[in-house]
């Protein structure tokens, strides 16, 4: 996935965060907390130029992510 001209890599675990690195480099470039369970999936797009992350945890809990802007898109809530 590219944001902003790079081409990075996203993570997701136990401590609730998002993670977004730097494949060249290997540097962190951004992390985003706000999980209240440990994420279990992530997956990633492009809408237009626009580099989308979605997190889901445990209980059915989607997280949208802006990973250029580093702004939370929505949280649907979506059960399981």
């Amino acid at each position: 996935m590219e944001v902003e001209g790079r081409t990075v890599v996203v993570s997701g675990g136990a401590d609730q965060v998002l993670r977004v690195w730097d494949t060249e480099t290997g540097e962190l470039r951004a992390a985003y907390g706000g999980h209240a369970d440990p994420i279990l999936t992530v997956g990633c797009t492009q809408v237009g130029a626009r580099s989308i992350a979605v997190t889901g945890r445990s209980d059915g809990v989607l997280r949208f992510w802006d990973l250029a802007a580093g702004t939370l898109l929505a949280t649907p809530g979506v059960r399981a």
